[in-house]
């Protein structure tokens, strides 16, 4: 082999230079290009932050078109700052250019939500093009743009969505059935306003016109909405209305007319409507009156055979057939409105466990592979039939077993049981086991088995008495019983478990006589889903049963129990709940606000949670809550007090953050918007307390709080509206303001502020603003030191006013004010009385004086019409009573006790006024006066007046001189003040309004105390739960009641730094609550605890549900927030605790 060498060839020229200068030259090449493109990129415009904003624009015009008036308001998003906002308008040819800060007419520093910013333009047409832009001026970049349409332009009417609804009082649409009345919907809009009018051509049905006007509503909109025409009793012939056709017209006021038209589908269903009971009315929701068996919105029921009819025989329900029988079996449902889900029925033998389905005939429209078919029945509840004859059975007991659903939009599911029983006289067994229920052991009567005698899922008749019929008990061994179910119609179990399950079931015991065995089992406790609200009927199973010398048999048996038609949930606040995954705070999310259902399972969602920055703690804390209707929707809102400590780089931080409810309509809360606070009040102050309430009695749900400022802020909820500060001076005794909440104490329909104010409490009338101090707790001229550190508001004994508890837990206080305190409302028995001093005769005669109207004794002073020739003017009354000069109270009530002449054809009116004299005053009618009897008139007048000279004006309504001298006669005039009556007696009473529930003897240094309603009223009082750490109890009357006083070292109802909560050291307790959870009508408590794990902070809610004060309170772990983390890395705890019924059911 050859071998080739290859050898380098050499370069000829040996000039040039090394390979470690070469690498340097490279090196320094890449340097300078890198440097250059480095520059370059620094260069560059750095992307600018993008403001996010929307917006809303409306544009009206006037009657002529030639003014518009343009309102943009800002509906979400960031808060933009008006110095720098430019909004920008066009009309057609010609742009206006508004910066906000310069705009006189917009009265604000920043353009947040709700708030509205409204300019009028003239010389416009109604087809003039307006467009609206807003500009960030920072960032020069255009957060909104839109074209604003309004007025008679070219577009004419849009008919959009109809539809035919048989039963318009249910959220579904119904369709329409034979016999039925229904409503036709429309949908009408018209982008450019000028809808004009709405009619529909009908006909096309019997005793039908041309023009048609909406029964609904009367006026038509410019721009449109939904219209409805009623028909009824239009005809009994289903061939004069199914298929035909009604004609929509709409018109605008430019002459555009738009057409649709709408054929009308009669669903026509078997029925034997002829043996309906004539004198039976459908029951509530509805529901057929034959159906018997109702778990909320279905229910069921058996018959046999009307004979004459071949229907069923509805007026005689009934489990009992003789073999050959055919059996109708009527399901009716609000919500399962077609069977393409599921549609079947299954027969079991009770004795042997096997299906004998396939033994039955089938009847009429019924089938094997469809059982149940529609039936016709008017109104919003679904109706269908199954019928079999039961000639082919074997004589015995059989668990019928039916399930129907539907699909579309949501998939519902009804699914009931019943046991049958089949006889045959011809047939050697005479025997067939039985089950049934009472409240006692005498099983005498019955109980349940109707909606007239429910058992009680709590309350009284709550304990079930089940026996089982056999043939010969046997005494010992016990027998064998599978696991018992209480189930409902949608699938749900509300209770289940075997003989013997602690409390809730009962052991198995054999009858004295020994023909039955019997157990127990006690609804209270029910482990599964929670009972449907109200009265319901459920299904009892027993899976099997079986004795030494007896079958095996399965049971199904209908009972009725009614459980509370309200339900509480629980919210929960925390200052960040996290697990530190092995000790890394990074990239945690920690969870801050709760929501947990009080659906038995306690479903909890997390409502708010945020992601830190890496290598921080959570950065939040939530101490205080507050449940209310704020939008006004029926349903419970939550706002919540939302805190950052300033660290490090953090500042100081406080949010309010709410929570729309939109359980009912989405099956979620919205994600939580920020409140904007109100100018004053600086988002670097911190929340301490929220409570809601109407302050000025329009329905609508307001709130106020207070801050780390010890700030007072109101909220009127008014769209728009923003909050108002009540100036209330303060100093640092005792931490300045602990807590606010609103509360109607005088009974005039709005709720009125209460601090707890330098240890003590403070209510003011919001009515009078700042001028309407008008009691304290305790009472101003105490000059001891007072430290109350809470306080509840509740109605203790049962008076119709508010009472106030205290909680004072300093052994410096007032010895009248320390430890718990109920201060009952004493009314004021000598309200300040201002008499009339004067009188000024204008018109009219007089008979009486003044000094007749002191009293209400029958004495008046009569004003009589001018009735002569020479008075002038003729057939005129005006007199004017001076009033003793007010006092500095701020609450003057002006009362007149009068009658008019029975032959009057007047009435009366009552004017006040104020100034130097009667002359120069000026008057504001507030009373009519047209009572033939002596009638006590009333008006409360504004605090403004207090201190000044009040003038009372009497007049005539006409000066018509007739054939009657007309007349009033007044009894009494005065004005009261002072009349709200004090929570502290000055001197002390006999016997005593207030009284002291617990004083500050060892071990008994409460620091929280709430009313509960232990007892039912059964003694007219409210009582009081008080609380510290470690330990509650329940005192009647300064009594504790020996089975409600708790212990357990875990308990934890204030916020110190042994959790990390030093912010909340200078606020009332928030974690320990009173509400009637279950619905029963009594108080229960909710509490919470340290977890017992490594975190040992406090993660635990627990509930103690009153089953009877005279038993132990029932105890449930209602969740450990900690559940779901990794187990000792948990981090974080509970800081605040809200309970409420949020669908107000009660």
């Amino acid at each position: 082999m050859i071998q080739k060498l290859l050898k380098r060839k050499a370069w000829s020229n040996e000039s040039g230079v090394s390979d470690i200068i070469g690498n340097i030259l490279i090196l320094m090449i890449t340097v300078v290009l890198f440097t250059s493109i480095m520059m370059f990129v620094n260069q560059m415009p750095v992307p600018e932050i993008t403001t996010k904003a929307d917006f809303s624009a409306t544009l009206t015009f006037d009657d002529g078109g030639s003014t518009a008036t343009l309102t943009i308001t800002h509906i979400g998003g960031e808060t933009m700052a008006a110095a720098e906002t430019l909004v920008l308008v066009s009309i057609d040819d010609l742009t206006y250019s508004y910066r906000l800060s310069e705009d006189v007419e917009f009265a604000h520093t920043e353009w947040g939500a709700g708030v509205q910013w409204i300019k009028e333009y003239s010389g416009t047409t109604y087809s003039s093009a307006i467009t609206v832009t807003i500009v960030d001026d920072v960032s020069h970049n255009a957060v909104w743009v839109s074209t604003v349409s309004g007025g008679m332009g070219l577009t004419p009417p849009n008919i959009l969505q109809r539809y035919v609804d048989s039963n318009t009082g249910t959220l579904s649409i119904d369709p329409v059935k034979a016999n039925d009345d229904f409503t036709l919907f429309v949908k009408i809009s018209d982008l450019d306003n000028d809808l004009a009018d709405v009619w529909v051509d009908n006909r096309s049905l019997p005793n039908g016109v041309a023009v048609l006007a909406p029964t609904r509503p009367s006026t038509v909109s410019p721009e449109g909405g939904w219209f409805e025409w009623d028909f009824t009793g239009v005809t009994n012939e289903v061939t004069d209305v199914d298929g035909k056709v009604l004609i929509i017209y709409a018109e605008d006021a430019a002459g555009h007319t738009t057409i649709v038209p709408f054929k009308l589908t009669i669903i026509v269903l078997p029925t034997d409507i002829d043996y309906y009971p004539a004198d039976q009315t459908p029951q509530e929701g509805g529901m057929p009156s034959y159906i018997k068996n109702i778990n909320e919105g279905q229910g069921f029921a058996v018959f046999s055979m009307n004979e004459s009819s071949g229907t069923a025989n509805i007026s005689d329900p009934t489990t009992q057939f003789d073999r050959g029988d055919t059996v109708f079996v009527r399901a009716a449902s609000m919500y399962v409105n077609n069977l393409d889900g599921a549609n079947s029925l299954t027969l079991r033998d009770g004795r042997s466990g096997v299906y004998y389905t396939f033994l039955v005939t089938w009847y009429g429209l019924s089938d094997a592979e469809t059982p149940f078919y529609n039936y016709a029945y008017g109104g919003n509840v679904f109706v269908y039939e199954c019928a079999f004859t039961t000639t082919g059975l074997i004589p015995g007991t059989y668990l019928m077993h039916c399930e129907l659903s539907c699909t579309g939009a949501v998939d519902y599911s009804f699914l009931f049981d019943e046991t049958l029983y089949i006889f045959d006289e011809d047939s050697p067994m005479d025997y067939y086991p039985a089950v049934w229920i009472s409240r006692d052991s005498s099983f005498d009567p019955c109980w349940g088995y109707s909606k007239d005698v429910p058992f009680n899922a709590t309350g009284t008749n709550y304990e079930m008495y089940v026996g089982i019929a056999v043939q010969d008990a046997q005494p010992s061994p016990e027998p064998s019983v599978g696991e018992i179910r209480i189930v409902d119609m949608t699938g749900g179990t509300e209770l289940y478990g075997p003989p013997e399950s602690g409390d809730m079931i009962g052991a198995v015991t054999a009858s004295g006589n020994l023909t039955a065995y019997y157990f127990t089992i006690d609804l209270r406790y029910s482990n599964g889903d929670a009972w449907k609200l109200g009265t319901n009927s459920y299904t009892l199973q027993i899976s099997q049963f079986s004795d030494e010398n007896e079958g095996v048999y399965a049971y199904s048996l209908q009972v009725f129990v009614r459980a509370p038609s309200s339900r509480s949930d629980f919210f929960v606040g925390t200052n960040g709940i996290y697990s530190s995954l092995g000790g890394s705070t990074n990239f945690i999310n920690p969870e801050y606000v709760y929501h947990i259902e009080n659906n038995n399972f306690f479903t909890m969602r997390t409502l708010y949670q945020q992601e830190n920055a890496p290598s921080t703690s959570p950065l939040y804390y939530q101490n205080a809550m507050a449940l209310g209707d704020l939008d006004n929707d029926g349903d419970l809102d939550l706002l919540v007090g939302s805190n950052m400590d300033n660290s490090g780089s953090y500042p100081n931080l406080g949010r309010i953050l709410y929570f729309e409810n939109t359980l009912n309509t989405y099956g979620t809360w919205q994600s939580p918007a920020v409140i904007t606070r109100p100018t004053g009040d600086t988002t670097t102050t911190k929340i301490k307390w929220i409570d809601t309430g109407d302050i000025n009695g329009d329905g609508y749900t307001d709130f106020a709080y207070i801050t780390t400022e010890d700030k007072v802020w109101v909220f009127n909820n008014t769209y728009g509206a923003q909050g108002t500060q009540f100036v209330v001076t303060t100093n640092s005794t005792n931490n300045a303001l602990r807590k606010v909440a609103l509360e109607d104490m005088t009974g005039d329909g709005c709720a009125d502020l209460i601090l707890l104010k330098e240890g003590m409490v403070r209510m003011y009338d919001l009515t009078k603003w700042r001028h309407g101090n008008f009691a304290n707790i305790p009472n101003p001229d105490v000059t001891s030191a007072c430290n109350i550190v809470d306080f509840d508001i509740a109605d203790m004994n049962n008076d119709g006013m508010l009472d106030v508890v205290t909680v004072d837990a300093s052994s410096s206080s007032h010895a009248d004010i320390q430890g718990v305190w109920v201060n009952n409302y004493t009314e004021e028995v000598s309200p300040d009385v201002k008499s009339a001093v004067d009188h000024e005769q204008y018109s009219g005669t007089i008979t009486g004086a003044v000094s007749d109207t002191y009293a209400t004794d029958g004495t008046a002073i009569i004003l009589r019409e001018n009735d002569t020739d020479e008075a002038d003017p003729q057939g005129s009354v005006s007199v004017v009573f001076e009033m003793d000069t007010l006092d500095s109270y701020t609450d003057p009530l002006l009362c007149v006790n009068a009658e008019v002449s029975a032959d009057n054809y007047e009435v009366y009116y009552v004017w006040y006024g104020t100034g130097a004299n009667a002359a120069s005053a000026k008057y504001t009618p507030v009373m009519v006066i047209s009572a033939n009897s002596y009638t006590n008139y009333t008006y409360a007048m504004p605090s403004t007046v207090a201190g000044q000279t009040v003038y009372v004006k009497i007049t005539d309504s006409s000066t018509a001189v007739g054939d009657v001298i007309e007349e009033i006669s007044i009894d009494y005039i005065a004005i009261l003040s002072d009349r709200f009556g004090t929570y502290w007696p000055n001197p002390a009473i006999s016997p005593s309004n207030r009284y002291q529930v617990t004083d500050l003897s060892v071990g008994e240094t409460y620091t929280a105390a709430r009313a509960i309603n232990f007892d039912g009223l059964e003694d007219d009082q409210l009582e009081v739960a008080c609380a510290k750490n470690g330990k509650f109890a329940v005192y009647d009357l300064g009594t504790a009641y020996a089975t409600w006083t708790v212990s357990d070292s875990y308990m934890y109802v204030r916020s110190t730094s042994t959790v990390g909560l030093t912010v909340c050291n200078a606020i009332s307790p928030t974690m320990f609550q009173v509400e009637d959870v279950n619905g029963d009508g009594y108080d229960d408590i909710v509490t919470t605890c340290y977890s017992t794990g490594a975190s040992n902070e406090c993660s635990v809610i627990k509930l103690y549900v009153n089953v009877g004060y005279a038993e132990d309170p029932w105890v449930i772990t209602v969740k450990d927030v900690f559940s779901s983390m990794v187990l000792t890395a948990e981090k974080g705890s509970i800081v605040c605790v809200a309970v409420g019924d949020i669908f107000q059911r009660t």
